[in-house]
């Protein structure tokens, strides 16, 4: 009899923590709280490896370019904002890298998959 409750008590427990778990993994990724931080991770990454070939491709015109080739390895993100406008599959950021403000344009790679796509001073 004690075993039944101890098990209803479990059952219970995981069936709540289930539920918790996808309410915040729904509000995390489908929100789109998951593309400013993939955004600043991104940025970061290429900032850091000086990716000129990422710099160049993600570049929208020639000044953009020069800049983001012209920073320092230990340059970083400092902010990305929420989403800013856009469509479903491509969204509007700005972040603040080394003091200036810079739109960045994040394409839906694959359902949950967020790249960039375009930067611009």
């Amino acid at each position: 009899m004690e075993k039944e409750k101890i098990m209803n008590v479990r059952k219970k427990g995981i069936f709540i923590f289930i539920f918790i778990f996808g309410a915040f993994f729904y509000w995390f990724f489908y929100q789109n709280s998951w593309v400013p931080l993939s955004a600043k991770f991104e940025v970061n990454q290429m900032l850091q490896s000086h990716d000129t070939k990422r710099m160049r491709q993600v570049a929208a015109d020639k000044k953009t370019r020069s800049y983001l080739l012209h920073l320092k390895k230990d340059t970083h993100c400092e902010s990305v904002t929420d989403f800013q406008g856009g469509s479903e599959n491509i969204g509007y950021y700005v972040a603040d890298i080394n003091g200036k403000g810079v739109g960045i344009y994040m394409q839906r790679e694959i359902l949950l998959f967020w790249r960039i796509k375009e930067i611009k001073l």
